[in-house]
């Protein structure tokens, strides 16, 4: 097997596949419906990605060292 799922799997039910793409993409934060800018080089964009949510908390820690407001996030996970 070739592609970056073959490094990834789980176990289900004592059975074992790979992690799809879309499971792939849930584990660094992204939605479902995210459109790639070049399709083809998915393991390597998907690899060279930050987990969303943790640089989304990180972005407001800093925001709020530098500006001294505290920030707050919604349930749709943007920063105010």
């Amino acid at each position: 097997a070739c592609g970056p799922s073959r490094l990834f799997w789980v176990e289900v039910g004592g059975r074992v596949r790979r992690l799809t793409r879309s499971e792939l993409q849930r584990l660094q934060g992204l939605p479902d419906d995210f459109a790639w800018p070049h399709p083809g080089q998915f393991a390597r964009l998907l690899g060279n990605s930050v987990h969303v949510p943790t640089a989304r908390a990180l972005a407001a820690a800093v925001g709020e060292q530098l500006f001294g407001v505290p920030t707050t996030s919604n349930l749709k996970g943007t920063v105010s």
